[in-house]
């Protein structure tokens, strides 16, 4: 059976059996994809109403989900349906979706103060995990809120402040420091957008989930 799938002012029908993605590329809709099999979320879309099933929505946070996004590859219509491009609302602060996870903040040059605030929602809403804030930096004179910083690592025995120089291997730094398990870590990214482009890039390629690296780029 066909349906109707509704577009940028456009509509189109799915085949039986086809997907969104598939149905809006035959339909010569530029659209961006790679895996196809849900797993780079390259193809994320948004629904603004309706049902979305549980496949098409499988390793998207539970923010995304709450949103309406979708992986147009897994979605199958099984009715009429109306999909747009959209970008998350901001997810660019503390979350709390596990407790438990490895909080890795980033920020390249200037930027501390949005990862100060992270961490210190973080430590005031009791995340229980690992919480690791690297501040690369070209000269010395590049530091902010160093005190306190300081002071919530003295605090809370889960937070670690690190500073290094952006020429000094930073990515690989980072990397090393992300230990084997890559599903318990979300990675927020801050700072200026060539070098935060390539950490997001180095830090998928190390194996953790793209919906867990958020970047705020200045």
């Amino acid at each position: 059976m066909a349906f109707h799938v509704s577009y940028n002012g456009k509509t189109f029908i799915a085949r039986d059996g086809e997907s969104i993605l598939d149905c809006l590329l035959r339909s010569g809709q530029g659209m961006s994809y790679s895996c196809r099999a849900g797993i780079c979320h390259s193809c994320m879309m948004k629904m603004p109403a309706g049902n979305i099933p549980d496949e098409a929505q499988n390793g998207l946070n539970r923010v995304l989900r709450q949103q309406g996004f979708f992986l147009a590859c897994q979605f199958y219509p099984a009715e009429n349906v109306e999909v747009m491009l959209d970008a998350p609302e901001s997810s660019f602060c503390y979350l709390g979706l596990d407790k438990n996870c490895h909080l890795v903040l980033m920020v390249a040059g200037t930027g501390v103060a949005a990862l100060y605030k992270i961490a210190k929602t973080a430590v005031l809403e009791k995340h229980q995990g690992q919480i690791s804030l690297y501040h690369g930096i070209n000269s010395k004179y590049d530091l902010c809120m160093v005190e306190e910083l300081e002071k919530l690592a003295s605090e809370h025995n889960n937070f670690d402040y690190v500073t290094c120089f952006l020429n000094e291997n930073f990515a690989g730094r980072i990397i090393s420091g992300l230990g084997e398990n890559k599903k318990n870590i979300i990675v927020y990214l801050c700072g200026t957008p060539g070098i935060i482009e390539e950490l997001r890039e180095k830090i998928f390629l190390s194996g953790v989930s793209p919906v867990n690296i958020y970047a705020d780029i200045s």
